[in-house]
């Protein structure tokens, strides 16, 4: 069996971020040898138990901060990304060295769009699609060089076959791993402190994940004028949402907790979890919140259908003013009639123990 690497960026509140995390701690628990290298800076968001080594970042060295105070990295960019290569590289050795390993011997495992030094460029990396992909020539030239891979796994049926019909092959379908225990545990440490009802979006606060739509379709509620909307976590859509609050009158409903290492006792209080995001390859918060038997709604990206049933899902066809109608209404339903409308045997599947064994068969197989 070969050794794992579980490769990343500097880690970052993101799906992609808890399923690395998640499928470390699953390998640990099945024995298997295999660490975690952030090819970045330490973070606020924990990379758990277990080996886990930091790069840092290579343009902090001495010679890459000379380069760009003579605008070399805009003057000549391959010349300096090339040394940003070779340093990145000098340190990935170094944690390899530390092991005792050797970069032919280890399989490789990296979100898609994740750098891939280059130690492992020309070895066995597995490349897992957690987002939707466009553009052929993009994607293809994504697949050489910075973001080297020479297998690919997707999260989800839908996903599989949107990168098919790039005409690239996927080996296999893995979802993400889902410890209900851990998960549980996590969601009681502490309580918020809460005095109100709310409905709770969790996740990066970007407009692509409809989070003005949310905020519109919720001051259109009239069930419960006590609610309250809260957004756990934090991004370049922070202040437009707090200007719009503002203009809808609605600044006091509003309430912004910023990034939290644990958001789960946030989810775990709520009335109701919503995710109107435009794209997903694998809606991971809205499982973990049914998993806390939490209802929760979400926009009719391709992959909801994958996971949820119809009744969770509000189309995303019909323009903006007709989505946030249709999402205040949605909102409106699950409020009286909560419910939990994850697929059957979906949550099954996403057994720490079974997806490690599934990424374990993976790296004993040798490149096709």
């Amino acid at each position: 069996m070969k050794k794992i690497v579980l490769l990343s960026g500097t880690l970052e509140l993101s799906g992609s971020t808890t399923w690395l995390l998640a499928l470390h701690e699953a390998m640990r628990a099945s024995a298997a040898d295999v660490v975690h290298v952030v090819v970045g800076e330490k973070s606020k968001v924990s990379p758990g138990g277990g080996r886990v080594f930091h790069t840092g970042r290579a343009r902090r060295h001495w010679l890459l901060r000379c380069l760009r105070l003579l605008f070399v990295h805009r003057l000549f960019p391959s010349f300096f990304r090339t040394a940003e290569d070779a340093e990145y590289g000098r340190r990935v050795d170094s944690v390899l060295q530390s092991l005792g390993w050797k970069s032919s011997e280890v399989c490789v495992i990296k979100d898609f769009t994740s750098y891939t030094p280059v130690n492992f460029r020309g070895g066995d990396v597995v490349a897992v699609v957690h987002q939707v992909l466009t553009g052929r020539e993009k994607q293809i030239g994504m697949l050489d060089g910075r973001h080297y891979c020479s297998r690919l796994v997707a999260v989800s049926e839908f996903s599989a076959d949107a990168v098919r019909r790039q005409g690239l092959s996927v080996e296999r379908v893995i979802g993400n791993p889902l410890d209900l225990a851990a998960l549980r545990a996590r969601a009681t440490e502490f309580e918020p402190g809460f005095d109100f009802d709310y409905i709770v979006f969790v996740g990066r606060l970007h407009e692509d994940k409809g989070v003005l739509e949310l905020l519109e379709a919720f001051v259109r509620l009239e069930s419960n004028p006590r609610l309250k909307l809260v957004y756990v976590g934090d991004g370049k859509a922070r202040a437009a949402l707090g200007e719009l609050a503002s203009a809808l009158g609605v600044e006091d409903r509003v309430v912004f907790a910023g990034y939290q290492g644990n958001p789960y006792p946030y989810m775990l209080g709520a009335r109701l979890l919503a995710l109107p995001s435009k794209s997903e390859a694998m809606p991971y918060v809205v499982l973990e919140a049914s998993a806390l038997d939490l209802p929760c709604l979400m926009a009719g990206f391709p992959a909801a259908r994958e996971f949820f049933e119809a009744d969770a899902i509000v189309p995303l066809s019909d323009g903006r003013e007709a989505f946030v109608e249709a999402l205040a209404e949605k909102m409106e339903w699950f409020l009286r009639e909560p419910r939990v409308l994850v697929k059957d045997g979906v949550l099954a599947r996403m057994a720490p123990k079974q997806v490690a064994g599934e990424y374990l068969a993976l790296a004993g197989r040798s490149v096709q």
